[in-house]
């Protein structure tokens, strides 16, 4: 198994079976959804990439998920196979690295518990394809059924990789689990907008996808073309300000009413009011800087009176 720095993993499995009377080939279940230890669902996207014998020649396979499992068939349903056959399985797994306060680490079974023969001897062999070393590597492995916290296998660590073993036969639907771990920043946890489309699952889900595209299509195209065009009252000429009464209301009194709050736009329109009624006098001051000129504006009080009802 080959964990790079995106935090994928590509795993190349060799399987050697020894068959019995007349077999097609074999099957290899391999979960993709885990449920981790607070309840929550983990996903962890499986893209196969090739399944050769132990001279490269390919195997006839077909892949199907059920439920939780990818099913890959291999094999030929025309042919039988006898004796000793090799399976090289190669894929790709991504969202399963477990990243903790204090290190990053894999957690993989690496048999799976759906063997319905014995297992004579498993092993896998680990390396962490980062540009550092780590300073620390931490290691364990477990064997039998699901959950069990057997350790009939042996392990070892050095310069970025891990080999483990297991030292007895497993039984029927009994599995091989190895843990390896190392110090934290030689791999990029992935962003939380990647692990959202890895829960939606969209490899499997693709069909539930058309529809949405469609609908966002069809609602921007209406959004562009088939909305209805906004009428707007008719707007009735006023050569003069209205009346409140009997006497012209200000123009800050028209633009309170207008939106029901007073803006320094409502303040300044009352000002150039007054101006042009001649109650005051607007004059502009320019002042001369060594640089930039400045100017100014200076209200003068006339003498007629200011009556405001």
């Amino acid at each position: 198994m080959l964990i790079k720095e995106d935090s994928s993993i590509t795993v190349t499995e060799n399987i050697t079976m020894k068959f019995h009377g007349q077999k097609h080939g074999i099957y290899r279940e391999i979960p993709f959804r885990y449920s981790d230890d607070r309840g929550g669902t983990i996903t962890t996207p499986v893209n196969i990439l090739s399944v050769t014998d132990s001279n490269g020649n390919k195997w006839k396979y077909n892949v199907s998920r059920k439920g939780n499992i990818i099913n890959v068939r291999i094999g030929d349903p025309k042919k039988y196979v006898h004796g000793l056959q090799t399976y090289i399985i190669s894929y790709i797994v991504e969202n399963a690295i477990l990243f903790f306060e204090d290190h990053d680490e894999l957690y993989w079974n690496v048999t799976g518990n759906y063997w319905w023969a014995t297992i004579k001897e498993a092993s896998a062999s680990v390396n962490l394809a980062a540009k550092k070393q780590s300073q620390n590597l931490w290691a364990a492995c477990y064997t039998g059924a699901a959950g069990s916290k057997e350790t009939a296998c042996r392990f070892d660590t050095s310069n970025n990789n891990g080999n483990f073993v297991t030292i007895r036969n497993l039984g029927i639907r009994e599995g091989f689990t190895v843990a390896f771990g190392w110090n934290k920043g030689l791999v990029f946890q992935p962003s939380a907008w990647k692990r959202f489309l890895w829960f939606l699952n969209l490899r499997q889900n693709w069909v539930f996808i058309v529809p949405l595209i469609s609908l966002i299509m069809m609602f921007n195209l209406w959004r562009g073309k088939g909305r209805d065009p906004v009428v707007r009252d008719s707007i009735t000429v006023m050569y003069e300000p209205p009346k409140s009464n009997n006497n012209y209301i200000t123009p800050a009194e028209a633009g309170t009413l207008i939106d029901e709050k007073l803006d320094p736009k409502d303040i300044t329109s009352t000002i150039v009011g007054l101006a042009v009624k001649g109650y005051i006098q607007i004059e502009e001051i320019r002042k001369e800087g060594i640089l930039f000129n400045s100017t100014d504006y200076y209200l003068k009080r006339m003498q007629k009176e200011i009556f405001w009802n």
